[in-house]
């Protein structure tokens, strides 16, 4: 609940604070850097990634099906994951 006495134009100047401090600087050069650092840990097993931003999603997959001849499936491949 809102005093009425609370200016508004203060309250959002806090909040606009509050989000800059949380939100380091620093972030995107961290995530860059930890990019860089999976890119090379790849390398080393001879795995190439062609699109960098991609790996925090890679980061995720824990099955990946191969369908060289294309016997299991057609144009349209439909995933679902549990």
């Amino acid at each position: 609940m809102l005093n009425a006495d609370y200016d508004v134009e203060q309250m959002v100047d806090r909040t606009l604070c509050l989000v800059a401090v949380a939100v380091s600087p620093a972030l995107p050069l961290a995530i860059t850097c930890g990019v860089i650092f999976a890119i090379q840990r790849l390398k080393k097993q001879k795995i190439f990634c062609i699109s960098p931003p991609r790996l925090n999603l890679a980061g995720r997959v824990q099955l990946f099906i191969f369908d060289k001849t294309g016997t299991l499936t057609e144009d349209g491949v439909e995933m679902v994951g549990y």
